[in-house]
């Protein structure tokens, strides 16, 4: 009976203990947002092989078949938005070394021409040139130039892609001018024949089939812009006077990059409407 006292005030005493304070919370701060980085790249690759000599049953030509791509990546390379168009220029000659164009002479780009470029006629999906080729510029999004070869397949597409790809490759391998959104770049491009001239049999000179293409890309905040001249020597017989087989790369003597005069770029900014 004794005990009885002792074990009632160590019950209350413990019943009464104030209760254990809870622990400090601990503030979990949110990292800080990181800021996304974009970058336009533009790409211009050429080919004289569809060239052809001048017969007496059809005049020769030399074709020059350019190929532009503009890209926006990412800070990590991927491909975010993809715009591409191509030029398709010929400069015909007769067997007598006679030019059958005048310079300034405009080939507008096969965008640009739209359905009147007239693949659609010919093409198994009754597909137009631009039309594919946004699925081509599709197929890169979301990939690298790593990523791009020139012997992936494009599904949904009767044209060449080889070139293209390449093309789109290129861009974003050279993508370093700061764009401030990852939107789909506005592309303008155009040939002019200019700086051609017959060739003479009693002289001994030589023709020269003669373009230059412009290309200028636009992006938020970014441009990039360059131009191709194009030089096809022909004999006075009408016979191409130069390896066609070559292109930009490797670089044929009759291809030549170069950047664009102040002039051609304030007309390509009209044509993008940036101006």
């Amino acid at each position: 009976m004794k005990r009885l006292p002792l074990l009632l005030l160590i019950l209350s005493l413990t019943g009464c203990a104030a209760p254990e304070a809870p622990p400090p919370a601990v503030e979990v701060m949110a990292p800080a947002p990181v800021e996304e980085r974009f970058y336009l790249g533009l790409a211009v690759t050429a080919s004289l092989s569809q060239s052809m000599h001048a017969t007496e049953a059809f005049p020769g030509y030399a074709r020059t078949e350019m190929t532009a791509a503009a890209v926006v990546v990412d800070g990590g390379g991927v491909i975010r938005a993809c715009t591409v168009d191509g030029i398709s220029a010929r400069v015909p000659f007769d067997t007598a070394g006679t030019l059958l164009l005048f310079d300034g002479t405009v080939f507008p780009s096969k965008r640009t021409l739209g359905d009147a470029y007239g693949m659609h006629k010919a093409s198994q999906l009754g597909a137009e040139w631009y039309r594919q080729a946004d699925a081509v510029a599709a197929h890169c999004v979301g990939k690298t130039a790593d990523e791009l070869r020139p012997a992936d397949a494009v599904t949904s597409v009767t044209i060449s892609t080889d070139e293209l790809l390449q093309t789109v490759r290129r861009a974003a391998q050279q993508a370093t001018l700061p764009a401030a959104a990852p939107d789909a770049p506005v592309l303008v491009c155009r040939a002019v024949m200019t700086g051609s001239r017959s060739a003479h049999a009693d002289t001994g000179q030589t023709g020269l089939a003669g373009l230059r293409g412009v290309f200028l890309a636009c992006a938020d905040g970014a441009e990039a812009g360059c131009a191709l001249s194009s030089a096809v020597p022909f004999t006075a017989a009408g016979r191409i006077d130069c390896d066609i087989s070559l292109g930009l790369s490797p670089l044929s003597d009759a291809l030549t990059l170069t950047d664009l005069t102040d002039h051609e770029c304030q007309l390509l900014r009209q044509a993008a409407g940036k101006s």
